[in-house]
């Protein structure tokens, strides 16, 4: 795992890991500051360090209808960058810190 601090968790190399956790309840825990209201509807957002997920992050965090719990990714391990757009895993980890919900980053392997 990379990243400071508890922001980013690392699972399984496989996109099932990350979804039997979520089913699990482990973001449970992790329900963003964004909402107060009740019935909130706690989700995680898929993640591509891109423009329009981060306006999407934010016009879900200004909303009172939903509760951003996490911020899922794949990341090319063998590059340590974001599989959809090559960023850089630092830079999604800052994004991560500054908007608040954990990160996890389901590890995948480099194209052949």
């Amino acid at each position: 795992m990379r990243g400071s601090g508890p922001v980013a968790t690392r699972c399984a190399p496989d996109i099932a890991a990350c979804s039997a956790f979520a089913k699990a309840g482990v973001f449970a825990d992790a329900v963003a500051p964004c909402s107060e209201a009740a019935d909130a509807k706690p989700r995680p957002v898929v993640m591509s360090g891109g423009k329009d997920a981060a306006w999407t992050l934010h016009t879900l965090q200004q909303g009172d209808d939903v509760g951003v719990v996490a911020l899922l990714t794949t990341v090319t391990a063998e590059y340590d960058r974001i599989a959809t757009h090559g960023i850089r895993c630092d830079l999604l980890h800052a994004q991560a810190r500054s908007t608040g919900p954990r990160l996890v980053e389901a590890a995948i392997p480099a194209p052949l």
